[in-house]
Order: C-alpha cells, then sequence, then structure tokens
C-alpha cells in the first residue's frame, strides 16, 4: 500500500506516468527530477503519513524504494 500511494505521489510530482514507475526507480532516472519537485514530494509523504523524516534520511532517499522502507520505519515506531 505504501507503494502504490508513493507511486501516485511521485507521479503527480514529476508529471510522469504511473505505468513508468518501478519499485527499482532512481530519482536520477527521472528526467523530470528537479531538487524543489524533491522537497515537494518530501513534504506531501511527511503530511500524508504523519510523519518527520530527518535530513540524514532525506540525503539517503535517491530511489523508490529507499523512500517506502523510510516511510515504513516511521509508520511501524
Amino acid at each position: 500500500m505504501i507503494n502504490e500511494k508513493l507511486k501516485e505521489l511521485v507521479s503527480d510530482i514529476f508529471e510522469i506516468k504511473t505505468s513508468d514507475i518501478v519499485d527499482e526507480l532512481r530519482f536520477e532516472d527521472i528526467p523530470e527530477w528537479e531538487s524543489l519537485k524533491f522537497l515537494a514530494l518530501i513534504t506531501e509523504i511527511e503530511e500524508e503519513w504523519s510523519i518527520k523524516f530527518t535530513m540524514n534520511e532525506i540525503e539517503t532517499m535517491d530511489s523508490l524504494d529507499k523512500m517506502s522502507a523510510a516511510v515504513l520505519r516511521h509508520v511501524e515506531s
């Protein structure tokens, strides 16, 4: 469920098709990637799950898998 919602958010913010988003997606592979959109994505995720990432966590989020794992850690704690 987390991955599906993350894919929706990535799709909305980066304006790419959900079908083009795979679990192994690295953000550097998104042609539309830019830091302001990435920050918007982080904000949306934090609001969606009522969580707050640390700067260290944000710095290591370079793929959908890592982002999903970070959300899961917060949700389960």
